[in-house]
Parts: structure tokens; C-alpha cells; sequence
């Protein structure tokens, strides 16, 4: 068949299952809008061609042999469709999507009268989109895993020269109690004081760290059911391809739809992988920040809740002065390294994730 004077046909003129792959395709190039249906089915079946493989295949002889080779319903496009004789149909997807399995899913398009090659496309599509979708959650699980790995060794270096102001405290404390001197009850119990606030403004800072924390565990939680959707949807689109596979003219159809599914499959597993890791990695970090609380209070005798109760009431100068040279080397957001601990760790630290930001520590 000779396609000539193509401009000046109308697509309601032609009747496309008459038309070879090769025609649908010239007709698309010319400019002629092709209905979506026989613009895919012209695509696909071109992709499929071997070297020496002859195009006389019309559209409706493809179908003919499709549908002696499956019981599936008849073949129905997702998109808007224009016939030769005018006719439009187009599914409609009324529950929501979210909230549906791979199978509960392919039933509802069965369902609205999707046909198998279109219910390979339609979750062909769906499988990128869970794939990516795990790509970002895996993304988002190792980007909190390093913030709460490097803000942890900031805690304990932290930790360490605080420990070491204690103890030092702690030794003249000793040392002025065994001295029997006029003033000396005085000055022991400014020590004792002084204690009091590192014990203070150590609890403070390492409470600091632990909102940290789980504001990470709640990050990454979150990303928890998208590699679980991304694997059923896998699964099911792989299922689909090989059954797409054996329908004669079809078969490269049906090996990209499997191939979309395997990758969906495989970046969730990923995912879910990088998302378990995390949250060992989160779990053992808020079992050192429990650590810390348990010396301070053990070397200070002031507590966790003794000390968010103090700081309820307000601090006093030196515990403010302390709090203040203390946050600095927390995480913060690169820019201001005098931040209290009132700060919004968590916003600050989504907000690096979202944007993809390398998050260093920062030292006072």
C-alpha cells in the first residue's frame, strides 16, 4: 500500500487495522495523529522484526492470531482512542491506586476491560514508577545512615572532653574535702555546683542528639512499604511479560515488560536492603546516645529528667555558657555553629537529604 497525499487525509478517513506496522509508522512521521492503540501495537511489532523479516502484517491479522492464542478480553488502550469510525474508550481508574495489590490492581484494569497488551504497557509503566520510587526511598535510608554515623562521632568526641572536665572536677572535688581548712566547704560545694552544670548541659546536648536520631528512625521507617510495592508490582509485571511471551507477534512485548519488571524487583530489593541497614545502624547509635545518658548521670548524679525538668525552668549563666560551646559541635545545617538545642535538627537534616547535600560535621 502506497501512502500518498498524507496531509491531506484525516485519521477518521483511514481505517488503521488494515494498515502494516510500516505504514502506521509513516503516517505518524508525516505528521497524521494515529490513535495511540495502533501507534504502540506499529512500535513494538517494528522493535520485534528481524533481519529478512518481511512487514506484509496488518494490524488486524496481529489481533487475529492474538486472539486465537489467548482467552483474554479484547485488547483496550488505556489512553483515549480514535477508531475509523469515531469511537472512543477509555478506562477509568476509580479506586485508588495506593492502596491496591499488583493483583488487585491488574483485576480492577480486567476489570474496566483492559486486554492483556494493554495491561503489559499499563504495568510495564507502573513497575518504572515503583522502581524509581524505591530508587529514592534506598537514596533517603543510606543518606540518614550517614548523618547519624557522623553525628554520632560528634557526640563522642563530645562526649570525651566532657568526661575529662568531669573528672578533673571530680579529683579537685576530692581533694578539697580532704582539706580541713576555714572556706573550704565553700568552695567545694561551687565545685559540686559546677559539676551539677556540666552534668546539665551534657544531658541537654546528648538529648539533643537522641531527636536526632529518631526523627532518622521515623525517616526511614516511613520508607519501609515502598520496596514491599515495588517487589509485588515486579513480580506481577514479570508474570504478565511471560504470558505476553507467548503470544505469537508479541514476544518483544512481552520480554520488555518482564525487563521492567526484574529491574523494579531488583532496585527494591535493594532498597530494602540499604532501608534494614539503616535502621541497625540507627538502633546501634541510639543505644550509644543510652550509653552517654547512663555515664553522665552516673559521674554528675544528674539525670535525663532532671535535667530536661532544670532546663524546662531556664539555666543558669555557666550552664548556657556550657550548652552554648557544647551544641556547636552537633549537627547543624553548615551554617550556624552557635544553633541551641532547641534547633530543628530533624527539618535540618530532611531538608540535606531532600536536596542531596553531602552533610558534614562541624566543630566549635
Amino acid at each position: 500500500m502506497e501512502v500518498s497525499r498524507i496531509n491531506a487525509v484525516s485519521p477518521m478517513q483511514i481505517d488503521w487495522r488494515k494498515l502494516t506496522a510500516k505504514e502506521i509508522i509513516e503516517y505518524n512521521n508525516q505528521g497524521v495523529e494515529v490513535p495511540t492503540q495502533y501507534l504502540q501495537w506499529a512500535q513494538e511489532f517494528r522493535q520485534s522484526l528481524t533481519a529478512g523479516d518481511t512487514d506484509d502484517t496488518t494490524y488486524e491479522s496481529a489481533e487475529s492470531s492474538r486472539s486465537t492464542s489467548t482467552s483474554q478480553v479484547p485488547s483496550v488502550q488505556p489512553q483515549d482512542q480514535t477508531t475509523s469510525t469515531g469511537d472512543t474508550s477509555t478506562p477509568q481508574a476509580d479506586t485508588p491506586e495506593e492502596n491496591l495489590t499488583a493483583k488487585e490492581k491488574r483485576k480492577q484494569l480486567e476489570e474496566q476491560g483492559y486486554g492483556l497488551i494493554p495491561l503489559a504497557y499499563e504495568f510495564k509503566n507502573l513497575s518504572n514508577t515503583k522502581g524509581d520510587a524505591s530508587e529514592e526511598a534506598n537514596k533517603t535510608a543510606s543518606s540518614a545512615s550517614t548523618v547519624s554515623q557522623n553525628s554520632i562521632e560528634s557526640l563522642d568526641s563530645y562526649m570525651s572532653g566532657l568526661m575529662s572536665e568531669i573528672n578533673d572536677l571530680k579529683s579537685k572535688i576530692s581533694s578539697e574535702s580532704k582539706k580541713n581548712k576555714e572556706g573550704n566547704i565553700a568552695k567545694v560545694n561551687r565545685l559540686r555546683q559546677q559539676l551539677q552544670g556540666l552534668g546539665q548541659s551534657g544531658q541537654n546536648v546528648v538529648a539533643s542528639y537522641s531527636v536526632e536520631i529518631n526523627n532518622l528512625m521515623n525517616l526511614v521507617n516511613a520508607q519501609v512499604g515502598i520496596p514491599t510495592d515495588g517487589i509485588d508490582y515486579g513480580n506481577e509485571t514479570v508474570s504478565i511479560g511471560e504470558e505476553v511471551e507467548k503470544i505469537p507477534l508479541f514476544g518483544a512485548v512481552g520480554k520488555r515488560t518482564k525487563r521492567a519488571g526484574d529491574d523494579a524487583i531488583s532496585k527494591s530489593q535493594e532498597a530494602s536492603n540499604t532501608i534494614n541497614d539503616s535502621m541497625s545502624t540507627l538502633n546501634d547509635n541510639q543505644r550509644t546516645i543510652s550509653s552517654h545518658v547512663n555515664d553522665i548521670t552516673v559521674e554528675t548524679g544528674v539525670s535525663e529528667a532532671s535535667a530536661k525538668e532544670n532546663g524546662e525552668n531556664g539555666n543558669t549563666d555557666s550552664e548556657k555558657k556550657e550548652s552554648d560551646k557544647s551544641v556547636k559541635t552537633a549537627q547543624n545545617d553548615g551554617t550556624d555553629t552557635t544553633a541551641k538545642n532547641s534547633t530543628s535538627l530533624d527539618e535540618i537534616l530532611k531538608a540535606k537529604i531532600r536536596k542531596g547535600e553531602k552533610v558534614d560535621n562541624q566543630s566549635a
